[in-house]
């Protein structure tokens, strides 16, 4: 074993001996190679300083880029910054961006950003740039996409040389004129520039292309929601006929007055807001006639007939009026037309009576042409209130809730004070609050749970949806705008237009009311419902922020009200199906039905579960038990 070891000892030695020798004959070897390998090391150190460098200036750029970025400026705006940037590497007059328009297979002029230079004070690091004082550079609107070069680098345009930096994607390009020549470090740095650029300006033009499908999308429903206006609703048909009549005669303001069976409609144009209003108000409880009865008049300010004009048609600087009475088909139709200046009074006879006849005639034709399509309307309505009932009979826990919706709405609108026809119309848009689901999809309706953010989104769409469906068809926009805004909150963070405080209309605010009382006394598969007391306790605590606090405390009211009767006492404020809304089809099968002078959940063998209740946590029982027990009631 030792002697193994004395030997390998032994040989060891010999070859540092070799070694030794070896390097000392080759001593010039061994240093050139030791020279080299310190310049390979101090190379690759240099480059990875320099890659460092350009990574940390790299990445300095992209941040600027980003930081820049503004997607709700649009295209036009962003590209006319990233111009600005672009003039940190050269400086020249006229800074370009073009962008592919492949439909027309060109090149489009986007954005121009235009600098004054001085030639005289030019820097050395811009000692390419010459004065071009024959040259009047105007950068053409589009390109062909096939004369463009790959790379960057200068080309003639005319006699003017620019610079023109492409996007490697090909989606657009930068030119730069004029400009004769650029450093290669420029060249570098707006080739990299343009690299950083591609993924943005891919971004921001499909961010322009969605943000102008949406303006068309809107100006497409807003031209339909317009014809339809136009052919079922008889005042935006009489208003577009004012207005365009006013215009082609140079008229300051105009009022058509259609009285029948003593139901007066009026009309006016040109009138502020509040004379409007005032001018509607007296006529359609007075009514009016022209003076001395005559069916036509021509008068001027100073003459005994105009102080017995309408005093709130007149004090709009109005001069003259031309008016014209007519009996025809569907009533006694009045036209009155004020001009600003003292008109030529055999002028006015000769034309304009004439004129106001036809114009009258045609109103009256075209109203009279619109009822039919008014009786459409009301099939409308009835097929929408069948499709609401049946997306509510599609599962037992919304059994009643398009009446409800309906009956509670009225209730508190009829507590407000609102005119006939508001009521009705807020009673209609309660009932087709959420029409709007058929338009989307009704597993999304019923679904149990937390929405994701895309069905939320989703979901969200069924208030324009409704409101779209409803204006289109039924033609009554008061309607359609009550569904349209039933999601709004009062702080402004609902949807869709996110209004706040008096901008959402008091309809829409009624409903919002409702809507979130009952979504707190009906239950759902996976929650139970709340109880009567809590239901309203959580509409008062939503008071000012979600909800319209006066809306909350006319309905709360109502429920006091109706409370404190004597009639209710000992027994539940109404009986299960009325409170409820529950349908007969339903109700008829149930024994409580049958005994309505006992509560129902004293019954045996009710049937609530049949429309999505329990005994012991329907509010129709939730609020006997807190008005008789108190809030301790359970």
């Amino acid at each position: 074993m030792s002697v193994n070891i004395s030997r390998f000892i032994d040989r060891g030695e010999q070859w540092a001996l070799q070694l030794r020798q070896y390097f000392m004959e080759h001593f010039t070897l061994a240093v050139l190679l030791f020279i080299v390998v310190c310049v390979l090391c101090l190379a690759g150190f240099w480059i990875g300083m320099t890659r460092g460098k350009q990574y940390r200036k790299d990445l300095q750029k992209v941040t600027e880029l980003l930081g820049n970025l503004d997607v709700s400026k649009g295209l036009e705006k962003n590209l006319t910054i990233f111009l600005e940037m672009a003039s940190e590497f050269v400086l020249a007059r006229t800074y370009t961006f073009y962008v592919k328009d492949a439909k027309n297979g060109c090149y489009v002029l986007k954005a121009v950003r235009h600098q004054s230079v001085d030639f005289g004070k030019v820097k050395p690091s811009y000692s390419g740039l010459t004065g071009y004082q024959k040259e009047s550079y105007q950068p053409p609107v589009t390109l062909p996409l096939d004369a463009l070069p790959r790379r960057t680098g200068i080309v003639k345009e005319g006699e003017v040389p620019l610079l023109s930096i492409p996007l490697k994607s090909g989606t657009g390009v930068i030119r730069i004129a004029p400009l004769r020549s650029a450093s290669a470090k420029a060249k570098r740095g707006l080739s990299a520039f343009a690299t950083y650029l591609e993924k943005l300006v891919d971004m921001l033009m499909e961010s322009e292309m969605l943000k102008m499908q949406a303006e068309i999308s809107h100006h497409s429903v807003q031209a339909l929601k317009t014809i339809s206006d136009v052919t079922s609703d008889h005042k935006t048909t009489v208003s577009i006929m004012l207005e365009t009549f006013l215009r082609a005669t140079s008229g300051r303001s105009a009022v058509f007055l259609l009285e029948k069976l003593g139901f007066r409609q009026v009309q006016t144009a040109g009138l502020s807001a509040n004379a409007a209003i005032k001018l509607q108000s007296v006529l359609s409880y007075n009514g009016f006639a022209l003076p001395r009865g005559q069916e036509a008049i021509v008068v001027s300010r100073g003459e005994p007939d105009f102080i017995q004009l309408p005093s709130e048609f007149t004090e709009n600087e109005v001069q003259s009026v031309v008016g014209v009475q007519l009996q025809t088909s569907i009533g006694t139709a009045m036209l009155l037309v004020g001009y600003e200046e003292k008109m030529n009074k055999e002028q006015l006879v000769r034309f304009g009576i004439d004129q106001l006849i036809t114009v009258i005639k045609s109103m009256t034709t075209v109203l009279e042409s619109q009822e039919p399509l008014r009786q459409l309307s009301s099939a409308h309505i009835q097929l929408f209130h069948s499709l609401a009932r049946m997306l509510d009979d599609s599962s037992p826990y919304t059994v009643g809730y398009s009446e409800q919706m309906n009956r509670y709405s009225v209730v508190i609108a009829q507590q407000l004070g609102m005119e006939e026809d508001e009521i009705r119309d807020v009673g209609l848009a309660a009932y087709l609050s959420h029409i709007g689901v058929i338009g989307i999809s009704n597993d999304l309706y019923q679904k149990e749970g937390k929405y994701t953010e895309i069905e939320f989104e989703k979901m969200k769409l069924h208030a324009e949806v409704g409101a779209l469906m409803v204006g289109v068809t039924i033609g009554n926009p008061r309607v359609a705008e009550y569904i349209m805004h039933h999601h709004e909150r009062m702080d402004g963070f609902g949807y869709p237009k996110g209004l706040k405080g008096e901008e959402i209309p008091l309809g829409a605010r009624i409903i919002a009311v409702v809507q979130t009382f009952l979504a707190k006394i009906n239950g759902r598969k996976s929650r139970d419902p709340l109880r009567f007391d809590q239901a309203l306790h959580t509409l008062t605590a939503a008071a000012g922020t979600q909800l319209d606090p006066q809306v909350v405390t006319a309905f709360i009211q109502w429920f006091r009200e109706k409370q404190k009767s004597p009639e209710v006492r000992g027994r539940s404020l109404g009986t299960c199906w009325e409170m409820c809304c529950t349908p007969e089809s339903i109700c008829e099968k149930c024994p409580a039905y049958h005994v309505p002078e006992v509560n129902c959940w004293e019954v045996e063998g009710n049937l609530c579960r049949n429309h999505g209740k329990s005994c012991d946590t329907c509010f129709v029982k939730t609020e006997y038990l807190t008005r008789e027990y108190g809030n301790s009631a359970s």
